[in-house]
């Protein structure tokens, strides 16, 4: 048996995974040094992209309106030839392109964070204008054709599957109904689409080391009463991620609604289990 050498050109690597179906692995054996056996590493792809809905990365199919900066997924058919995420990745600001393929928002290029055939995810361009704006997918094959969204200051959106992800401060433990929180808990709350912060954001990037990048203003409420919010942050080494602080009202026991509101734009509605 023998081995061929690491690839090691860049390009090629770039344009292997974007067009595999020029490349081919080849079996050679003494008995046929010149190939014994030779396999195209995927069929043929011509198809251009589509896309069918971009919605934010909770996965809330009502939350169709995204704020500047927001994670959020877009789901399609032949968006990639091949698909990757980032394990391993240890840049400092995501991607704009992986393995051929780009999400433009208004011409605006949104930061990658996994692209498959089906679904992208990824992180609105934090320059995005406001109102009514266009999507398009370009991926090796060619463009998509351009998708109608909506762009707001703020769209709180609360990720919630399998289960909220509301955690307890004082052990960062997922509230669950076997761990329930109780009154006067503070409990932090992940989601995005808290828009621009203070010191400013950059589409992609990784905050540096103690930097607290604050939201604009944001309340809370559990069960129907007002809950104390302590404050709302950029959440650290997560591009598009937010965390929010909120103290447990008194009075309240059970699964109880939470929800939160940023300029007047309402999150979806959580269930958070009290005792």
């Amino acid at each position: 048996y023998d081995w061929c050498p690491p690839i090691q050109d860049q390009y090629l690597l770039s344009d292997l995974v974007a067009h595999p179906q020029n490349y081919y692995v080849s079996m050679h054996t003494t008995d046929d040094p010149g190939g014994a056996i030779r396999s195209q590493l995927s069929a043929e792809s011509t198809a251009a992209p589509t896309v069918a809905a971009a919605i934010g990365a909770d996965l809330d199919v009502q939350a169709t309106t995204l704020a500047p900066g927001e994670l959020f997924s877009v789901f399609g058919t032949s968006l990639v030839n091949v698909g990757t995420g980032l394990n391993g990745w240890a840049g400092q600001t995501l991607p704009t392109s992986l393995n051929g393929t780009s999400v433009s928002v208004s011409l605006r290029r949104a930061a990658l964070l996994f692209v498959a055939p089906g679904q992208i995810n990824a992180q609105l361009p934090l320059d995005t204008p406001l109102g009514p704006q266009t999507l398009v997918v370009t991926s090796p094959n060619g463009n998509s054709q351009s998708f109608p969204m909506q762009v707001a200051a703020a769209a709180p959106a609360i990720f919630f599957s399998p289960l909220a992800a509301v955690l307890k401060n004082a052990d960062y433990s997922l509230v669950s109904t076997t761990n329930p929180a109780k009154p006067g808990d503070v409990l932090l709350v992940y989601g995005t689409g808290l828009g621009q912060t203070s010191p400013a954001l950059t589409t992609g990037g990784i905050l540096a080391s103690g930097v607290v990048a604050n939201t604009a203003a944001v309340t809370a409420t559990m069960g129907g009463k007002s809950a104390t919010v302590i404050y709302s942050i950029a959440s650290p080494s997560f591009p598009g991620l937010y965390q929010v602080a909120v103290t447990v009202p008194a009075g309240l026991t059970g699964s109880v609604p939470l929800v939160l509101q940023e300029g007047g734009a309402g999150s979806n509605s959580v269930n958070v289990a009290l005792k």
